[in-house]
């Protein structure tokens, strides 16, 4: 049998059994060089904390994003690159399934860009998915509270916006000053409301990772 053909073979079996889903974790430049995901990181992406290999799929994930390579089949070389940046995709429902009795993997689970995210992972590696499911919580922790603040800060800034100072007719230099007063006021508000946006919908959660990476 051709070696072609037996390799065709080997995926179509794979996926009858399951196993071209099943995902390995990666976490060292030696397992980083069998990753294609890697190769379509931007500059600004960040490093990698972890990647999860499949036959199918690469799930890699940086301090600042969800880097997918989506498979739509083990016995295809197509892949679909997707991002996903955490400030704009908030991670939300992460949990972990741990394996029954006769079970070969356990999942990892999350909600992401309005998806239900799945990935199975090899039932032995468990304990090396437990810190990484714990990075995931965390920022779903802060990304929660980041949000409530947000909204407060909007909120707080709707009122501001509804002062206005009142004006008599004839004023003269009076309204003059006034109207300068208002937009220094106005300016003075967008630089609040930008900082604001700036501490509470931060882009980079890398010190999620490594606070989790140093324990």
């Amino acid at each position: 049998v051709p070696v072609k053909m037996m390799k065709k073979m080997a995926g179509a079996a794979a996926e009858l059994t399951g196993s071209a889903d099943i995902a390995k974790i990666c976490t060292t430049p030696e397992q980083y060089e069998k990753c294609d995901s890697l190769g379509y990181l931007m500059p600004h992406d960040g490093k990698p904390y972890f990647i999860l290999r499949t036959k199918q799929d690469e799930y890699c994930f940086t301090g600042r994003l969800l880097l997918h390579v989506d498979g739509k089949s083990a016995t295809s070389s197509k892949r679909l690159i997707k991002r996903y940046p955490y400030y704009r995709y908030p991670i939300s429902n992460v949990q972990i399934e741990t394996a029954g009795n006769v079970d070969r993997d356990v999942e990892l689970k999350f909600t992401l860009a309005k998806e239900q995210w799945s990935i199975d992972v090899a039932k032995a590696l468990l304990p090396e998915l437990v810190p990484w499911y714990k990075c995931l919580v965390l920022m779903e922790e802060e990304q929660l509270e980041n949000a409530k603040m947000m909204d407060w800060a909007t909120f707080f800034m709707s009122g501001a916006k509804q002062i206005k100072v009142q004006i008599a007719p004839g004023a003269g230099q009076e309204a003059a000053t006034t109207a300068e007063m208002q937009a220094k006021m106005a300016d003075g508000g967008f630089e609040w409301i930008t900082a604001k946006y700036r501490q509470f919908c931060p882009q980079d959660f890398s010190h999620v990772f490594e606070r989790i990476r140093a324990v």
